[in-house]
């Protein structure tokens, strides 16, 4: 582990339409924070972009160019049962349990709970700040792409900032 549970993480994205804040979940999911975080300390996430919006689910998606690309390996899942809501930071997967590794969704709006009967998209964090950012980047959704949509766009986060408290 290279975060402490006992502390209070929040992730800042920097992104070209606005800065997006979340609160990260230690306690509930320390492993997949610790995952995300470690990533984010490497740069892994600066640079990169939201490449999918998809308004069948309310959601925006990064972590990679495409719905294929990942850091060379796969986290387990932590829990299962989650329900899915509005300002929800969530670890994207393949189809299989424990197939997430640095792409992330962030729940935009109410539709997202279509995914609640999945239950295992791994939620570990909260927007506290800028969830109008995050569906004004949903609304640049063209119709166009793979998994409901692209944004119209390039929408890239150009940084990606942890804070320890």
């Amino acid at each position: 582990m290279c975060i402490d549970p006992a502390k209070s993480y929040t992730a800042t994205f920097n992104t070209s339409e606005g800065v997006i804040e979340v609160a990260l979940d230690t306690k509930k999911t320390p492993s997949t924070v610790n995952n995300f975080v470690t990533l984010s300390r490497y740069g892994y996430y600066d640079t990169s972009f939201i490449f999918r919006t998809d308004v069948s689910l309310d959601i925006i998606q990064g972590g990679g160019s495409n719905n294929t690309d990942g850091p060379g390996y796969t986290i387990k899942d932590e829990g299962t049962g989650f329900k899915y809501a509005e300002g929800d930071l969530v670890m994207a997967r393949s189809s299989g349990a424990d197939s997430g590794g640095g792409q992330f969704f962030f729940v935009t709006g109410p539709k997202a709970s279509v995914l609640d009967s999945q239950g295992t998209y791994v939620t570990f964090g909260k927007i506290t700040k800028g969830l109008d950012v995050a569906q004004a980047i949903l609304a640049l959704n063209s119709g166009e792409g793979d998994l409901g949509g692209a944004p119209s766009k390039p929408v890239k986060i150009d940084t990606l900032v942890i804070t320890e408290k």
